[in-house]
């Protein structure tokens, strides 16, 4: 991810303080991107609680099918004992 350090660094830190925080913008921009950034930034320091829930229409791009994966892999590492 090129030039999105900043942004990644500034929501994780409002993370740490607010309980939920919005991403918005024109589509494209890649938010979906800063967002899965700032999840795997913050996954050790939430002891594993970070979850990825795509909540836009079902697509079958390659980069949503990454996603899906992305959020098994999230998911597979939170120590909650219930299944997802």
């Amino acid at each position: 991810m090129v030039g999105r350090d900043q942004t990644v660094r500034e929501i994780s830190s409002q993370l740490k303080t607010e309980r939920f925080v919005t991403i918005v913008g024109p589509g494209g921009i890649g938010k979906t991107t800063v967002a899965v950034s700032v999840g795997h930034d913050l996954l050790a320091e939430f002891a594993g609680a970070v979850h990825f829930f795509d909540l836009g229409p079902p697509q079958r791009s390659p980069a949503r099918a990454e996603l899906r994966c992305l959020d098994a892999r999230l998911l597979v590492q939170s120590s909650d004992p219930t299944p997802a």
